[in-house]
């Protein structure tokens, strides 16, 4: 779960490139004519999956656009397949061919799915939250006040009144100006996120491997968070196996260099 705050001395045309290439990459990748060969039987050696790992980490690195990875894809299958013809190299040539020429099929490669979040519009003074749709006419953000009133049933009307600030920025575009939101907050339910991840291979057996560690604590170490006081509280919870704790984080950080751009994460 995540609070976004998008308000930012940066250049907004460089992010707002970036967000546009975002915006249309499902339909370049399924219109541009290419035809993606990868087989999601496929098993790739070590290499490939590093190197397709490596990928995506320089792409969010560098913050350069999905339609430039994917082009970047097809230059590197070319490539390797060259490479395999030349030096008559079978299982290279094999591998090159299958190789992912799309974002979702990098995705499917690596095993990374694609979580659902759910956005809301925050308001940057009062934290009111409103749906995508409350803020949108004709599938496109507008001007948007808040609404909201911390004492509504208040006695004085001066106390009565909405938050008034605005939820929108504008924005320059190729097309015009446009409206942003200038918090958002993606949010993904608790229960639905446990589920997924029971269902990956080898998780659940992960979560009970901390039962047959060593007991550093009692040679006077504090190796991991099975060591600490608080994990110790709930030892009659945790005796039952398949029983989990969760704890609850929050951090905010700056991801870019300059600008006045901030992200806050809460996770579990």
């Amino acid at each position: 779960m995540f609070a976004e705050d998008t308000s930012s001395s940066e250049s907004e045309s460089e992010r707002e490139s970036t967000y546009e290439f975002d915006q249309c990459d499902s339909s370049q990748e399924s219109d541009n004519g290419t035809e993606d060969t990868f087989a999601s039987e496929t098993a790739f050696p070590m290499p490939f999956l590093q190197l397709f790992h490596f990928l995506l980490v320089w792409q969010a690195t560098y913050r350069f656009s999905s339609a430039a990875l994917l082009s970047l894809l097809k230059y590197l299958k070319a490539f390797c397949v060259a490479i395999a013809i030349a030096f008559q190299c079978v299982p290279l040539q094999e591998f090159s061919n299958a190789m992912p020429l799309t974002k979702a099929a990098l995705h499917k490669c690596l095993q990374i799915e694609n979580e659902n979040f759910t956005e809301y519009v925050v308001c940057p003074k009062c934290a009111a939250v409103y749906s995508f749709d409350y803020c949108k006419r004709n599938n496109k953000f507008y001007a948007l006040s808040c609404v909201y009133k911390a004492l509504p049933n208040h006695p004085h009307s001066q106390k009565r009144k909405e938050c008034g600030a605005q939820l929108m920025r504008t924005v320059r575009t190729k097309s015009g100006s446009v409206c942003r939101p200038i918090k958002v907050f993606p949010y993904q339910s608790i229960k639905k996120a446990i589920a997924s991840f029971t269902q990956r291979p080898g998780f659940v057996e992960c979560c009970e491997l901390w039962r047959k560690r060593s007991n550093f604590k009692a040679s006077g170490y504090l190796a991991d968070v099975y060591d600490g006081e608080v994990w110790n509280q709930y030892s009659d919870f945790l005796e039952a196996p398949y029983n989990y704790l969760l704890t609850l984080n929050i951090d905010w950080f700056s991801p870019y260099e300059h600008g006045n751009y901030s992200v806050g994460a809460m996770y579990l």
